[in-house]
């Protein structure tokens, strides 16, 4: 069986991330074939993908995720959620 599992959902500068992992019949138990991460639009309640649809080999860190929203949101993303 293959499908996607959300693996963690964090916030940044307000924003909700949420990474998932995919899987095939083929992968172990408790690993993932790739991490998409998807951003919260609270617009309209829909999963955005931001990673353009280039999936990461291995599950992002927060730092990582950090730099998405930097990237999405301008430098001062992750220290609005300090605020």
């Amino acid at each position: 069986m293959a499908g996607m599992e959300v693996i963690e959902i964090v916030v940044i500068g307000g924003e909700e991330f949420t990474v998932y992992g995919a899987y095939s019949e083929s992968t172990a138990p408790g690993e993932h074939d790739y991490y998409d991460v998807y951003l919260m639009n609270r617009g309209n309640g829909i999963l955005e993908l931001v990673d353009l649809g280039e999936p990461l080999s291995r599950r992002p860190t927060h730092e990582e995720l950090e730099d998405i929203a930097e990237g999405l949101f301008g430098e001062h993303a992750a220290a609005r959620q300090a605020s």
